[in-house]
């Protein structure tokens, strides 16, 4: 090869390269955050406004704070806005990730239970109105107690009428329990499925959601013999469960961040606290509901090492990370108040 020609490409393989450097930055992942934004925390209950391409965090915590505010990401804008408090019942501060689930056909977020961090707090079921902006007591006539770590979810059909689902927890006295839980949101009552057969372990800090074909999905979270690594379905018509995996290191965690994709009907999981570790995890992973298939999609993921993120996957697959707690070089807890951006394919 002529001289002339080895330096011409030469230049093109540099050109070819700068390029695919900077679709690799335009396409991975991306550091969002400001200077205005919600203090460090973690935990918040978060949820995915479609209709205004916006992401909300409620309350969280930090070693040594509890908050109650209201924030909204304004995802075409990349701005974060303090919310007002919604006028009525008093929004207590605190933990709330997985404690709260968003209908967006009536604009609603449900609310139940709340942590102090390391401990539970008397809860009630609450309903915010985003529209008129008023926050409510929904009334019931036995409320379970004192919960933490449980998972709160919605089930509009399926059953005889609509109602939020608790499953697991722990209470007051430390015992953590494999129970569901159903409130009616018509008549305003709780009662406690009778089950028989298998069924999961007891636990705290799952991954929990309900899938399109109205059964619920239980993924990880821990008990007292450490964490659990298995996922379980629960079909509500014939009131029986089903293990769907077991005995898989990838899903080891507890406290992992997590999004229902509706559109394609997977669990988005990152993080977590892992099992025998000292460290978080900063795996990103996929569980589609209809294949029954696991994926890590991306182990050591640029956001780094967390635990109780906000997380949401936008209409246009998106995925925005908020928040979350780290360990440092001292082995010390510490949150913090970036927001990140990746594209999922």
């Amino acid at each position: 090869m002529k001289i002339s020609n080895l330096i011409h490409f030469i230049l093109l393989l540099s050109l070819a390269i700068s390029c695919g450097e900077e679709s690799n930055k335009a396409t991975g992942w991306q550091d969002l955050s400001s200077d205005i934004a919600p203090e460090s925390r973690y935990e918040s209950c978060s949820f995915y406004k479609e209709k205004e391409n916006s992401m909300y965090i409620v309350g969280g915590l930090t070693s040594t704070t509890r908050y109650d505010d209201i924030w909204k990401y304004e995802i075409s804008n990349n701005v974060w806005k303090p919310i007002v408090k919604p006028a009525g019942e008093e929004l207590k501060p605190g933990g709330r990730m997985n404690y709260c689930t968003y209908d967006e056909i009536s604009d609603a977020l449900y609310l139940y239970g709340i942590s102090e961090g390391g401990n539970a707090s008397p809860s009630r079921i609450l309903k915010w109105k985003l529209a008129s902006h008023t926050i409510e007591e929904v009334a019931a006539s036995n409320i379970p107690g004192t919960l933490r770590g449980h998972s709160l979810l919605l089930l509009k059909t399926g059953l005889p009428e609509p109602s939020l689902i608790i499953f697991g927890g722990e209470d007051a006295g430390g015992t953590k329990n494999n129970s569901i839980k159903i409130f009616g949101l018509n008549s305003k009552t709780f009662k406690e499925l009778e089950l028989t057969g298998n069924k999961p372990k007891e636990r705290m800090f799952h991954t929990a959601a309900i899938s399109s074909d109205n059964k619920m999905i239980i993924i990880a979270g821990k008990s007292n013999i450490g964490q659990h690594n298995d996922i379980w379905s629960f079909d509500f018509t014939t009131k029986t469960w089903t293990e769907l995996l077991s005995d898989n290191k990838d899903i080891s965690t507890s406290s992992s961040s997590s999004f229902y994709n509706k559109k394609d009907n997977t669990i988005l999981m990152y993080g977590g606290a892992k099992e025998g570790s000292s460290k978080f995890s900063s795996d990103l992973t996929s569980y589609d509901i209809s294949s029954k298939t696991l994926k890590v999609l991306e182990s050591n993921a640029k956001p780094g090492e967390l635990l109780g993120s906000s997380i949401i996957v936008t209409s246009l697959n998106e995925l925005f990370i908020f928040a979350g707690n780290s360990i440092n070089s001292k082995n010390e807890v510490v949150s913090n108040n970036k927001t990140w951006k990746n594209k999922l394919d």
